[in-house]
């Protein structure tokens, strides 16, 4: 297993394969059906901040995985369908810094990365000999200088449209992707920790670092662009940043704690349905 912390988890889209990345600077596949760790990949990337599953039209029976580090560099690699090999497929050195966060659209055209103020968006076709071309490089206005301070960032809008989430700004910033313009610029109360953003109920939750998640819903619209709908009063011992998600429906958010446990609400009611603990 990991001999540093882990930082990133999830399942491929068919549930075949979960991966995780630490600040080991390691990948490791586990394969769901039988239980067992498949491959360990070791990444000279410094810790591994986000994973992201890839796919295209031609997958040829193997798995695709996008690597960010805390070097600034973005690994995409080739897994095949047995988990035991993989190769690279190029390697990009996008930051002087660590990449925050990476996103992909919805029919995986395009792959976008950001930290240190920048956003970064690739055109992706992984059955091709380039397997990412640089569409845009973006340098977000650095007044306030906190807005580097960059936390998330999602496709949204059947993946046309891409919102970054700044931390200590509380910014809110969305762009049309082709052609690249700023479409609007939502200013929040509180500070922006971890996110979630489901596509279909075009909801977004936000763990704001003071009283808990709040939800929003993303209306996209020229005279209205976040519209709080929910807050899920989440109580913490120390001000630090949890994660947040959403179950596959939307009607649920899935919120980490600093107390060894996870819980589980209803949207709709504000109120917990499961906690579940550790260990």
């Amino acid at each position: 297993g990991h001999r540093a912390p882990i930082n990133c988890t999830a399942f491929s889209e068919d549930g075949s394969c979960l991966r995780a990345g630490g600040d080991d600077s390691y990948i490791l596949l586990w394969s769901s059906c039988r239980g067992t760790l498949d491959q360990c990949i070791k990444t000279m990337q410094g810790p591994i901040m986000t994973l992201r599953w890839l796919h295209n039209s031609e997958n040829n029976g193997h798995l695709f995985l996008a690597s960010a580090g805390a070097d600034g560099t973005l690994h995409v690699r080739s897994i095949f369908s047995n988990l035991v090999l993989s190769k690279i497929l190029c390697v990009h050195t996008l930051l002087d810094g660590p990449i925050e966060d990476l996103a992909v659209n919805d029919d995986h055209t395009f792959i976008a990365a950001m930290g240190l103020g920048w956003v970064i968006v690739l055109s992706m076709s992984l059955h091709t000999a380039v397997p990412l071309r640089y569409f845009i490089a973006d340098l977000v206005p650095n007044q306030p200088s906190h807005r580097a301070l960059t936390r998330s960032c999602h496709f949204f809008n059947s993946g046309k449209l891409l919102m970054v989430c700044f931390l200590d700004s509380k910014e809110v910033i969305a762009w049309n992707v082709s052609p690249w313009t700023q479409i609007w610029h939502y200013k929040l109360v509180t500070r922006i920790g971890s996110t979630a953003y489901h596509d279909m109920t075009q909801s977004l939750l936000i763990w704001n670092l003071h009283d808990g998640v709040d939800i929003y819903h993303v209306c996209n619209s020229s005279t209205e662009q976040l519209l709080h709908v929910q807050k899920l009063h989440v109580k913490t011992r120390d001000l630090c940043i949890c994660g947040v998600q959403f179950d596959v429906t939307g009607s649920a958010a899935i919120v980490g704690r600093d107390n060894g446990k996870v819980s589980i609400w209803n949207i709709e009611s504000a109120k917990p349905m499961q906690v579940l603990s550790h260990g």
